[in-house]
């Protein structure tokens, strides 16, 4: 009988301690388990935000996408007057450069008939200071041909009045042309730095949206694992709480029971 509660003693103590360090594990086990259900609850809770700022963001780049859609149109066609445009330009370079050759040519021409009306005039000056009957006749022709060279003197003057007035006309189109070109040319390099920076907000709205998913997958996994730590939490506490019936003290008294008995 003495064996016997001897035996009893040895495996009631080593009961003890394996009871008291799982009383000690489960605690912490709880406490654990305690702060990860509140990191969890928290990730739940901002989940609606999270799913709200998701649509916003969605919304905001759908409509990026359609600015940048309307732009890309819009400097196509501004790419398409740009080559209108130059090509303009290059045929009024090219019709001046012809109006500056013929007024050139023309100016050249007339300062020739000027020398040659210059010097029939001191010819036909000449035979009239001689007065001699043989050369009326040649005056009579001289006077001819001074006065065709003075109509044909004329009509180059006309001209090259006329040709100075198209090359002036030519000049302002060409100035208007560049000037036009000039705005044409700034409007595309303004609709260009738009263009890259909705290009840059559509990257940063793509980005968000990327980190938006992965938190609201995160949310959704911490959402399953707060369930499953809720149960596990749940059945660690009917674990001390049946761990609590074999109170120590219990066990202890039981303990101090069999010495006394043994003791008698």
């Amino acid at each position: 009988m003495f064996s016997f509660l001897v035996k009893e003693e040895v495996e009631l103590r080593a009961k003890l301690r394996v009871l008291e360090t799982k009383r000690t594990e489960d605690a912490r086990l709880i406490r654990e388990l305690e702060t990860k259900l509140a990191d969890a609850e928290v990730f739940v809770s901002i989940r609606p935000k999270l799913q709200a700022k998701l649509q916003a963001l969605q919304t905001e780049l759908s409509q990026t996408k359609r600015e940048l859609a309307d732009q890309q149109a819009e400097m196509s066609t501004l790419d398409e007057k740009g080559v209108e445009a130059s090509e303009q330009l290059e045929m009024v370079m090219l019709d001046k450069e012809v109006a500056e050759e013929r007024a050139e040519a023309a100016e050249l021409e007339l300062e020739s008939v000027k020398e040659k009306l210059a010097e029939m005039e001191i010819e036909l000056q000449a035979l009239k200071e001689g007065g001699t009957s043989e050369g009326g006749g040649v005056e009579a022709k001289k006077s001819l041909d001074v006065l065709q060279l003075e109509k044909h003197n004329e009509r180059l003057k006309e001209a090259l009045i006329k040709l100075r007035q198209i090359t002036q006309e030519t000049d302002t189109e060409q100035k208007r042309k560049i000037a036009e070109l000039e705005r044409e040319l700034s409007g595309i390099d303004e609709l260009q730095a738009g263009y890259e920076e909705t290009l840059s907000k559509l990257a940063n709205a793509d980005a968000q949206i990327e980190d938006l998913k992965i938190q609201l997958d995160d949310a959704l996994g911490a959402e399953d694992m707060l369930v499953q730590l809720t149960d596990r939490n749940l059945q660690l506490s009917e674990v001390c709480e049946g761990a609590l019936l074999l109170d120590p003290l219990f066990l202890l008294s039981l303990l101090c029971a069999y010495d006394t008995d043994s003791l008698r």
